[in-house]
């Protein structure tokens, strides 16, 4: 459905901008999961926010690497996945794991509003100092990326 949706979004508001928006909603909406997760801990909160993980899914996983196949030169598109992969998903995934641990000895629900906190400061960071720049010789890319 994300994807779907995604897709549209695409279509009806071309690539410009797309992936800072895309990216500040998929971080708003893992922070409010996370949140609710931290004040209301039960199975009905847990299912009901599952629905926010496909928006983190998207802003993380599918939207940049698109980005980065746009903006990089060819010989350096591989590079570039590597890098985003080992950076993004890779070091938080250790990290974050290395600060709950000691955080859920404390609490369990204080994992999740730690990580509410640092994904409230994630979207501000990418909401005011991520600045997308379209670079002329891979604008002729952008159509292509774009649904038929």
């Amino acid at each position: 459905v994300t994807i779907v949706l995604y897709a549209r979004l695409v279509a009806s508001a071309g690539s410009k901008g797309l992936l800072k928006r895309v990216m500040v909603l998929g971080i708003a909406c893992t922070a409010l999961r996370m949140a609710l997760l931290s004040a209301a801990p039960n199975a009905a909160i847990a299912v009901g926010t599952q629905v926010f993980h496909g928006v983190l899914i998207l802003a993380m996983l599918v939207a940049p690497p698109q980005f980065l196949d746009r903006h990089a030169e060819d010989r350096y598109r591989n590079s570039m996945q590597g890098v985003y992969a080992m950076l993004v998903p890779g070091v938080g995934r250790i990290v974050g794991t290395l600060v709950a641990g000691p955080i859920a000895r404390w609490s369990l629900q204080g994992v999740f509003a730690y990580s509410a906190l640092l994904c409230l400061g994630a979207t501000l960071l990418v909401a005011f100092a991520f600045h997308e720049e379209e670079h002329p010789e891979t604008e002729a890319l952008a159509p292509a990326l774009e649904p038929a």
